[in-house]
């Protein structure tokens, strides 16, 4: 971790945090993959930013079940005290640990029912859903005054698959449903959305064209509802207006960012279309308007490839990777 000051970034009182550390839980192993993934917010009611740590290859009764851990934030930065972690073998957390699951291989903090608190999202891209291996789903914990409950929450966490129920399309083999996320307000009713990546999602025969998933939060002890308007969308190329098409390899939606792009009321979410011709890669931009995601309102939605934006492209160059 890296301080900022008056002059920006420095390294003076700059700290190294692993499983390693005095106070961090659980233990440091081989390939955990700690730091995979992160996510900052004020989870409890302290007035501190807290730190949300992804451990996606942590082994607990199956290997690279995975974990997420909670460093607290303090007046003096960072701690380990009072510092905990959820399994999918945690009390109250949904889900059936599994080998390859993955739990925190992407996390997203977001206030997802509109009270007090961040909230916490968490993929589980390798999670089966029923007999499908690797379909992926997210976890969802609701946060209290003491940070994320899985017993006598505000809400009741949740687990969120392409089997659940009114969730948009089905769940399909080694799809990774949860592979990315991205948590953001975008129709500013005062609890945040989630969108969700599956890059790995076989789409009209085509392997890993990859699909977008986005729930809508709602305030009140709901959480992320999909039966309330305005439900639930996906988000494929070439359907409901959204550009281009799908092809094998384009990994639609292998990264998410939420921003607003058009200075209008609603955000928008930008996706990563690394594989896009061959590996040049492309990043979709889906505008928001007025309650809700819409590629058909004014400024519709877009894509910018790699060959266009920066001149020609080159199979490796996966524009798009990475957002954020």
């Amino acid at each position: 971790m890296l301080l900022g000051s008056s002059i920006g970034l420095i390294t003076t009182g700059s700290e190294l945090w692993s499983q390693d550390t005095a106070g961090v839980p659980d233990l440091q192993e081989a390939g955990d993959q700690f730091g995979w993934s992160l996510a900052t917010g004020r989870f409890g009611s302290d007035g501190y930013t807290d730190l949300m740590v992804g451990v996606p290859k942590e082994d607990g009764v199956a290997t690279d079940e995975g974990e997420i851990e909670m460093l607290h934030g303090s007046s003096s930065g960072l701690t380990a005290t009072g510092s905990t972690f959820w399994t999918e073998t945690t009390t109250g957390v949904p889900g059936d640990p599994e080998k390859g699951d993955m739990l925190g291989y992407s996390v997203a903090a977001g206030n997802f029912n509109g009270d007090a608190y961040c909230d916490i999202a968490a993929g589980m891209p390798g999670e089966s859903v029923g007999t499908v291996p690797a379909a992926g789903a997210v976890d969802v914990l609701y946060s209290g005054s003491n940070g994320p409950a899985t017993a006598n929450g505000p809400a009741k966490p949740q687990i969120w698959d392409r089997a659940s129920t009114d969730v948009d399309d089905a769940p399909r083999d080694g799809a990774q449903f949860g592979y990315s996320l991205a948590a953001d307000d975008l129709n500013h009713d005062g609890s945040a959305d989630l969108a969700i990546g599956a890059p790995m999602d076989t789409i009209s025969g085509h392997s890993e064209a990859g699909s977008v998933t986005t729930l809508y939060g709602f305030p009140g002890a709901t959480g992320l509802n999909v039966q309330l308007v305005p439900h639930d969308q996906e988000w494929i190329q070439g359907t409901n207006q959204v550009a281009d098409k799908p092809e094998a390899g384009d990994e639609f939606g292998y990264s998410l960012a939420f921003g607003n792009f058009d200075d209008f009321l609603s955000d928008d979410l930008a996706i990563g279309v690394p594989g896009e011709d061959f590996g040049a890669g492309a990043t979709a931009v889906i505008y928001g308007w007025t309650t809700k995601l819409d590629p058909t309102g004014t400024e519709g939605n877009q894509i910018f490839k790699r060959k266009v934006v920066f001149g020609p492209g080159a199979a490796g160059d996966r524009f798009g990777e990475a957002l954020g």
